[in-house]
């Protein structure tokens, strides 16, 4: 089955499932650990929760498991853009952004604040340089016009 494995800078490593992929890119990013996709037949897949405990646990032992790589994932191609293309998708459906409905969401699924804003951002940006006109709608809100 495949799976995300997570290799630390001191060779630990960590397996969880490949849907966790959003929230450990930018622990990855900081901590500089390499991530991959892998086959496996190991049972220790950890939960998100179980994987910060098992990481922050310095003394415990790693356990070896066979595996098959079948992608490394290249941290600098994976921008974590899915904020970006939901803000992209949202207004060129001409719909409104709440960015703080975004920021909310996001952050209870463990992205970075900032990483947050700057695909916000990068989203303004890629939306007035294709020639759309963003309009401030409220405090938080803007659309495409």
């Amino acid at each position: 089955m495949n799976q995300l494995m997570i290799i630390l800078k001191d060779d630990r490593k960590f397996l969880t499932n490949t849907k966790n992929l959003n929230q450990i890119v930018e622990f990855s990013k900081t901590f500089k650990a390499k991530l991959s996709i892998v086959n496996t037949s190991c049972k220790n897949i950890l939960s998100l929760d179980k994987l910060a405990e098992e990481i922050c646990d310095t003394n415990k032992k790693n356990i070896e498991f066979e595996h098959i790589l079948i992608k490394p994932i290249n941290l600098n191609e994976c921008k974590n853009n899915l904020i970006f293309k939901q803000i992209i998708k949202t207004l060129r459906s001409k719909k409104s952004v709440d960015t703080e409905k975004i920021v909310e969401r996001y952050t209870k699924k463990g992205m970075n604040v900032k990483n947050i804003h700057s695909q916000i951002k990068e989203a303004k940006e890629h939306i007035e340089k294709i020639g759309m006109t963003l309009k401030d709608i409220g405090k938080t809100k803007f659309k495409a016009v």
